[in-house]
């Protein structure tokens, strides 16, 4: 893990020698990309939520909701108290949807979601299946919500209006990577340190620290003499 206590001269010597490592290993890519994927590995499991929603401008006048123009369908998989993997898609339908829920959720797993239809053949595919149904303000069906994908939806957007403003389709899935990466890391691990990872310079900015660090002690001690 990168530290930053160092006295001004070590501080100002490992600044520059860090960037100078991250320029020489991956001066191509930037932070986004190295989180693409949103760092999901393994299949998610447990208690999923998987949900759709829109993003886009708000259009005046025409069509609101779905098919309306301007906005983005996402598909999102949430594990409960866990890690989460969202997509940005052309359409809304069981062809787009089923695919992402196999390619990320373990079989066996109990999935909760509305009232959908496209999610009705979920147990023949080898899920549990619980729903809520939002359209008769049903939030909770004994264990079954969708709570967790909600709120996931809401800190989306508030991050992509607070951060960026506007983020265009062709690069919302970087945009969704990034959230995911944040998500998936939030607890226990270092975001900077997995970035680094991703970089392949964590050594050599483990051996900068120490260098760093032993240099502002030395310089500290001459002083004080």
């Amino acid at each position: 893990m990168v530290k930053s206590r160092l006295q001004p001269a070590g501080h100002h010597i490992f600044a520059i020698e860090f960037s100078s490592i991250i320029m020489q290993q991956d001066s191509s890519r930037t932070i986004t990309e190295l989180m693409a994927g949103g760092g999901l590995v393994g299949m998610l499991s447990g208690t999923v939520e998987v949900d759709e929603s829109l993003l886009g401008g708000k259009a005046r006048g025409g069509k609101r909701g779905w098919g309306a123009a301007n906005k983005t369908c996402l598909v999102g998989i949430v594990e409960r108290g866990g890690r989460a993997k969202t997509t940005a898609v052309k359409e809304r339908n069981r062809d787009v949807i089923f695919p992402l829920i196999k390619q990320n959720v373990q079989a066996g797993t109990t999935i909760d979601t509305d009232e959908f239809k496209a999610y009705s053949t979920l147990p023949a595919e080898g899920y549990e299946h619980h729903t809520v149904n939002h359209s008769k303000y049903q939030w909770k069906n004994g264990e079954a919500h969708t709570n967790s994908i909600e709120g996931y939806w809401s800190n989306l957007k508030k991050s992509i209006r607070g951060t960026h403003t506007f983020v265009s389709p062709k690069h919302l899935q970087k945009y969704l990577d990034e959230f995911d990466f944040r998500y998936n890391f939030r607890r226990g691990a270092i975001i900077f340190d997995e970035v680094l990872k991703r970089i392949g310079v964590n050594n050599e900015i483990d051996i900068l620290y120490k260098t760093s660090r032993d240099g502002a002690k030395d310089s500290n001690l001459t002083n004080r003499d």
